[in-house]
């Protein structure tokens, strides 16, 4: 039995598939998680302990159905209108088979691991691709791909060997691409819009829209390369600069920018005028 999480007693029934099981819970209290550095992607770190070891509360906040593999965040699960359950049946065998690609011992039964946690929000991943709420669901898609780049990142120190860098590079690009094209389609209009009520991007503090553009722009930012031409590249970091001067506004921070954040955004704003500004000095400019 694991020291850092329990089964609930009362079983919690699957939408899609109506299989009755028992979920994981964290276990909180007596110094299990001792907040350690805010990184600058917001995830929140903490420090190992000599009596409980590293805790990951991540490996826990993807909701999966044991029988069919239907995966959500646990705000998500239960709501109705949010999948598309017909997309979610058919696609069952294909869920299980790309999952047990990624892990074929994949058991979500049993007490979780760094494993199964990355292949949960990988399941959920898929799941949320099925919503007919676009805005919504590309929002959702990219909190559960950052967080399994960051239960990659975890599991590429633990075994250095395998692939789990290709896994963590692979998995923040796709919240990248996530993210812009959640913010193309924030401001158009959808009848019965879901609107996100946290975007974390990590659990415990929720930073909110702004924390998500911050996202979107530190992102940009580590992964420049990928676009075209220095050209592309220009128009890419202008684009940051002009999202990051609105999260951090007058410089005073509120409950849409709290402190951290404002001092995140800040110091990221300052690095992108800085690479505009050698940009522009070798006749480079988006026009």
């Amino acid at each position: 039995m694991s020291k850092n999480s329990f089964f609930q007693k009362e079983p919690i029934t699957c939408p899609i598939c109506d299989f009755s099981f028992k979920r994981e819970i964290l276990r909180f209290g007596k110094g299990r998680l001792i907040a350690g550095q805010l990184q600058d992607d917001l995830r929140q770190s903490y420090k190992e302990t000599k009596k409980f070891g590293t805790v990951f509360p991540l490996i826990y906040n993807s909701l999966v159905c044991p029988s069919c593999w239907f995966a959500a965040l646990p705000e998500d699960f239960f709501v109705e209108n949010i999948f598309d359950r017909t997309v979610i049946v058919q696609q069952q065998k294909q869920r299980r088979l790309f999952g047990q690609q990624l892990l074929p011992t994949a058991d979500f039964a049993v007490p979780r691991t760094l494993e199964t946690g990355l292949l949960s929000f990988f399941l959920a991943i898929s799941c949320y691709a099925s919503s007919p709420q676009k805005s919504f669901a590309q929002a959702k898609k990219s909190m559960a791909a950052i967080r399994a780049s960051w239960c990659a990142h975890d599991l590429m120190l633990k075994y250095p060997h395998e692939t789990y860098q290709e896994l963590k590079i692979h998995f923040r690009l796709s919240c990248l691409a996530y993210l812009k094209k959640h913010l193309e389609l924030f401001y158009v209009s959808q009848r019965n819009k879901i609107h996100v009520t946290n975007f974390g991007p990590d659990l415990g503090v929720d930073y909110g829209f702004n924390g998500l553009v911050y996202l979107k722009c530190f992102l940009a930012s580590k992964f420049l390369h990928i676009f075209k031409d220095n050209q592309s590249k220009y128009k890419e970091l202008n684009s940051s600069r002009i999202f990051l001067s609105k999260v951090f506004g007058l410089g005073k921070s509120s409950k849409s920018s709290p402190s951290p954040l404002l001092g995140k955004s800040k110091k990221l704003y300052d690095s992108i005028k800085m690479q505009l500004d050698e940009f522009e000095k070798k006749g480079i400019s988006s026009t």
